[in-house]
């Protein structure tokens, strides 16, 4: 029979496990989050850059009015280029961010699937141990009781004996 101190250290050993896999989903969640706000803060910074840049041809259209149509019509392919360019990327970016929920999502349904199966499994061995040690105290109830009842029996035997022997000896005693 598996000590009950064992059960409880199974059980310990099985929650730091629930609990070291729940730190590791925490963690992958954080570095999720992290991805996407590092994401976030590189597509504010080319926003920046093409605010600046924005600026950078107003001045120049500013500064030479000969100039400004011609730049303009370069600002506007460059910012039309851009835009698309970073429509590309924030089309992409969002893919890849969908992805990676997706992904977090279904990683976190499997530690809670993992976790629930290992909870019915620990469940299932403690009724299992909690049925083996009842058996086994019947068991052994049921053996004293059979000791109990021999021993009842052998001293009723030798009360018997007894009582036969002073018996005969009582017959014997009056023969003489």
């Amino acid at each position: 029979m598996e000590h009950p101190h064992a059960a409880e250290l199974e059980i310990r050993q099985l929650r730091r496990t629930i609990d070291a896999m729940r730190s590791a989903l925490e963690q992958a969640h954080e570095e999720g989050r992290a991805a996407v706000e590092r994401a976030r803060r590189e597509a504010e910074q080319e926003h920046k850059q093409l605010k600046a840049t924005i600026a950078a041809l107003r001045d120049r259209l500013e500064e030479s009015e000969a100039a400004r149509k011609e730049a303009v019509e370069a600002a506007l392919r460059d910012a039309r280029r851009e835009n698309a360019q970073l429509k590309t990327t924030v089309t992409a970016l969002r893919e890849r961010l969908e992805a990676q929920a997706v992904e977090q999502t279904e990683a976190v349904e499997q530690v809670r699937r993992e976790a629930a199966q290992e909870a019915v499994q620990l469940k299932e061995t403690i009724t299992r141990q909690r049925r083996e040690m009842e058996r086994m105290q019947l068991e052994h109830e049921m053996e004293r009781e059979r000791c109990a009842r021999d021993k009842r029996d052998e001293i009723t035997q030798l009360q018997e004996t007894i009582r036969a022997l002073r018996a005969r000896l009582e017959d014997h005693a009056s023969f003489d």
